[in-house]
């Protein structure tokens, strides 16, 4: 059995979604494609926005799944007409 983990993600830039090259820290201050700066506070925080909001998509498509399995169950199930 392979235990390996397989290679994380690329980074990509927070703005415009720009592959990183590299792993770990930014290797670059500023993205190579839109220059928005690559570390502190504020590019922190809106990768945790980030984060949160791909949580989010995940939950609201669980949940719309749940709501046709819901309805589909609750409609009635069609009785055939006799045949005359």
């Amino acid at each position: 059995m392979d235990t390996t983990q397989p290679p994380p993600p690329p980074e990509r830039c927070p703005a415009c979604g720009w592959y990183l090259p590299g792993t770990g820290p930014p290797a670059f201050a500023v993205c190579p494609r839109c220059a928005l700066p690559l570390a502190g506070e504020l590019v922190a925080e809106v990768r945790g926005i980030d984060t949160a909001l791909a949580g989010l998509d995940a939950e609201r498509g669980r949940l719309l799944v749940r709501r046709a399995q819901l309805l589909a169950a609750a409609r009635p199930v069609p009785v055939p007409m006799p045949v005359a």
